[in-house]
Order: C-alpha cells, then sequence, then structure tokens
C-alpha cells in the first residue's frame, strides 16, 4: 500500500508541471531609455486577460514577439493607454504600419492601437478584412474610411469608439458582423454600400443611428440591428432582395413605418413581424 502512494504522488508530481504551463500569460518588460515603451515576452496565445490595470495604462508602445503568429484584438481592447506597436521586419506573421497591426500580407487589420489619437483613419489599400474588437474602445476616431477590397467587419470591431461620426464603406463590402458598431454613440446617418448582403445581431445596438438608407441586394438584418431608441417616427425603404428582416431590428417604443412595393414584402414581413407595413 505505501508503495502504491509513493507511485502515485510521483506520477502526480510528473504532470504537474505540464498542468502548470497551459495557463500561460505574458510579461511586459519596460525598456530602460524610453517611457512607455515595453516589449511582449512569455506565452504568446492568450485566451483571457493579459494586463493588469497599471500595465493596462502605462504601456504607450508595445513591441510585439516576431514569432507571434496572431494578434487577438481582445488584447488591445485591454490596453487602454497604447498608442503604437511595432514589430521586427523579420516577423513572418505580423505587419505593423504606422503603429497599426495587421497579418504579414495586410489583408487582416488586427488591432488599431486604443489610444491612437489621430481622428481619420484611411483603412489601406489590399485590406480585406477588419478582425474582431480591431478598433474597440478609441476614443479618439471620428472617421474612419474603407477601401474598396475591404469585404468584411467582424464582430465588435468599432465597439465603443465613442467619438465615431462618420463610416463611409464601399462597395465591396458584403458582412457587417455581430455588434460592429455597438454603442458609437455619435454615429447618427448610415448608407448601406451596394455590396452589403448582411447586417448582423446588434450590429449598430445602442449607437447614435437615426437615419439609415438599405441598399439594393442587402438580403438579412438580424436582431437589434439598429435598436438605438433615437429613429422615433421614421420611414424605413425595405429592398425587395431582404429574405430576412428580424421583428427585434428596431426598438418597440420607437414608431418605424417599412415602406414595401412588392407583393411578397408582406409575406417576409408578417414572417417575422415588422413594427408598422405600408404598401
Amino acid at each position: 500500500m505505501k508503495n502504491n502512494l509513493v507511485l502515485i504522488i510521483l506520477i502526480i508530481m510528473l504532470f504537474l508541471p505540464i498542468c502548470t504551463l497551459s495557463e500561460c500569460y505574458p510579461t511586459f518588460v519596460p525598456d530602460n531609455t524610453t517611457a512607455g515603451l515595453y516589449y511582449w515576452t512569455g506565452c504568446n496565445e492568450v485566451e483571457e486577460d493579459i494586463a493588469t490595470e497599471e500595465e493596462a495604462k502605462t504601456i504607450k508602445t508595445l513591441v510585439l514577439p516576431s514569432d507571434m503568429q496572431f494578434y487577438n484584438g481582445w488584447y488591445n481592447y485591454q490596453l487602454k493607454g497604447l498608442e503604437e506597436y511595432k514589430v521586427a521586419d523579420s516577423s513572418q506573421f505580423l505587419k505593423c504600419i504606422d503603429g497599426v497591426v495587421f497579418t504579414k500580407d495586410q489583408k487582416i487589420l488586427l488591432a488599431y492601437p486604443r489610444n491612437k489619437a489621430t481622428t481619420k483613419y484611411i483603412i489601406p489599400t489590399g485590406v480585406v478584412g477588419i478582425a474582431e474588437n480591431a478598433f474597440a474602445g478609441n476614443s479618439h476616431l471620428q472617421e474612419v474610411v474603407f477601401s474598396e477590397e475591404v469585404e468584411w467587419i467582424e464582430g465588435k470591431a468599432f465597439s465603443e469608439c465613442s467619438s465615431l461620426r462618420m463610416i463611409s464603406l464601399n462597395n465591396a463590402l458584403s458582412c457587417i458582423d455581430d455588434r460592429a458598431f455597438e454603442y458609437c454613440g455619435e454615429l447618427k446617418e448610415l448608407r448601406c454600400p451596394a455590396g452589403l448582403r448582411i447586417i448582423g445581431y446588434r450590429a449598430f445596438y445602442m449607437s447614435g443611428l437615426s437615419s439609415i438608407v438599405l441598399n439594393d441586394g442587402l438580403i438579412c438584418v438580424m436582431g437589434e440591428a439598429f435598436y438605438t431608441q433615437k429613429f422615433g417616427t421614421a420611414e424605413i425603404i425595405l429592398p425587395e432582395t431582404v429574405l430576412y428582416f428580424e421583428r427585434t431590428v428596431f426598438s418597440p417604443t420607437e414608431s418605424i413605418v417599412i415602406l414595401c412595393s412588392d407583393n411578397p414584402c408582406h409575406a417576409r414581413l408578417a414572417l417575422d413581424g415588422a413594427t408598422v407595413l405600408y404598401k
């Protein structure tokens, strides 16, 4: 019995380091010669919080490891004081342009520093996608211009951009994902581009939107997409191409009139319950 107990203890001790290694967190090492400059060391893949409250405020410039394969926008959202990113040119996976993180091929914009003070940003040519949380929490941006190649905006990409007033969307854009522009309180108007097909759940939830123009070609608008409580009484022209229009797209406290000219519109809206239907 005693021998068996010793064996069990040895087995536990053998596997304990493996269990400990699974909890992997980065370490931020300050540069002794430059205030606010930090180096990301240690673990490159983290699922939860990455920084203390103090680090989140004091890190101004963050140098990413050259072997980091992907950068999650959730990390960016946590770093409230961050103004720019840097990564070595030798990195095979990431690229920084003007302090903004992209995939190496520059097709996906991964992270725009949360405290970058620029008021207008033009998405570079070649970018096809905006990653989840990429701009989330930035309070300086007032205008974003999308290059013609952008095809999709992932969830929460611009969430809580409190100063964002204007978005110039491009015609190649086909999908605005869930919560992409939620809590953008200064965003008043939306003109959907010609290529847009899907507007996700709560895409503009509690933003400042009070005027929208939907595009021909739009197929699906998910629940609470325009739940802003800013429309009051408004008329919305629904394109004939729309196949799904969730009954909770707008706040029930508002008087929204849906204008629709095609006969099938009745059946589509009756299924999902438009607030008011006028033909």
